[in-house]
């Protein structure tokens, strides 16, 4: 539970919490959100102030414990009030605070999913929905545990709904430019008249849509583009060049940005700059190490690992660098292929 069993000086009823939480139930009771949230606030900072927080515990842990316990009830209402007022990005904050007060609450997990949800973050909301559920079987609340499993299915299906929409507006956006798009693609010998009249007596007959071809199309008419202003590399064929892309463009690194590995604190700023780079240079590195790659292309390899780990002020200087080390090498390769 949220409360632990140990009496704490700061919760003395002649101390000042008591009429600051006191002022936010009638308040809230009321109706007065705003009055509430600023009551529930500043008994919150009362006890962030508490000098427990800063002690090596000599009672097991129990003043901490309680004091854990106490904020994560503020917190968790001060995300409610939030919510009430609007305020979903304060919400969220609020909920992720009173599950780092108790982790084991599981209102604090509740509370949260409720703040996503209403951030619109559905599928975030379903794992806490589901993570209070687990942390209520754990206490043996089925009841609760089973109410939390349900709502984290409905925010799933909420997920889907919004991904659907999504979809469904980039395909319209898509077909929107289908025209702009085509032209583009022959001026950039991305395909012939013919090749563009084929597409259109497809669509004519309901074999293919504008927007289906618009995001069918798009990667190649990316490497044209890429081509055309690459400088150096626009010399280099479609593969190569697409291994070039990916120095800049990684696919993987969106992903590796959204692990637990990146955001969850474990790395520092510099390590989560050289995990990027790590990411960002992984195509490049096996583009290095094929059998078939000749010895100047090998030799790439110690600039890239120098990339990896260097700290620059400016991460396009370091790009830069990186390629201007990797061309004459990415040039002779190209040509031996040739």
């Amino acid at each position: 539970t949220a409360a632990a069993p140990f009496l704490l000086d700061e919760l003395r009823e002649d101390g000042p919490f008591w009429p600051a939480k006191k002022a936010a139930e009638v308040a809230f009771r009321s109706g007065d959100w705003a009055r509430s949230l600023e009551h529930y606030t500043a008994c919150e900072a009362q006890l962030q102030a508490s000098p427990i927080q800063m002690q090596r515990p000599d009672d097991g842990g129990a003043a901490q414990k309680a004091l854990g316990g106490e904020l994560a009830k503020l917190n968790a209402n001060i995300s409610m009030l939030h919510l009430k007022l609007d305020h979903a990005d304060l919400a969220v904050a609020a909920a992720a605070a009173a599950i780092s007060n108790c982790a084991s609450w599981p209102k604090a997990h509740a509370r949260h999913a409720e703040a996503l949800s209403a951030s619109g973050q559905h599928l975030a909301a379903a794992q806490a929905f589901n993570m209070a559920a687990f942390r209520a079987e754990q206490q043996g609340a089925s009841s609760s545990a089973e109410s939390w499993s349900a709502r984290a299915e409905v925010e799933v299906q909420r997920a889907e709904a919004a991904s659907a929409v999504v979809h469904e507006r980039e395909m319209q956006a898509a077909a929107a430019e289908f025209d702009d798009f085509f032209a583009r693609a022959l001026q950039l010998s991305a395909l012939t008249e013919a090749d563009l009249d084929a597409l259109t007596d497809d669509i004519a007959r309901g074999a293919a849509s504008e927007a289906g071809l618009v995001v069918k199309w798009k990667p190649m008419v990316r490497v044209k583009e890429a081509q055309r202003n690459a400088g150096l590399f626009q010399v280099l064929d479609g593969n190569v060049t697409e291994e070039v892309l990916a120095l800049v463009h990684a696919g993987e690194l969106a992903r590796m940005e959204q692990t637990c590995r990146y955001f969850s604190g474990m790395l520092d700023r510099a390590a989560q700059e050289r995990l990027r780079r790590t990411t960002r240079c992984k195509a490049l590195r096996a583009l290095c190490n094929k059998p078939s790659a000749p010895e100047s292309l090998r030799a790439i390899l110690p600039h890239v690992a120098q990339y990896c780990v260097e700290q620059l002020d400016s991460a396009d200087d370091a790009v830069q660098r990186l390629v201007a080390a990797c061309a004459p090498a990415l040039l002779d390769s190209c040509a031996q292929s040739r």
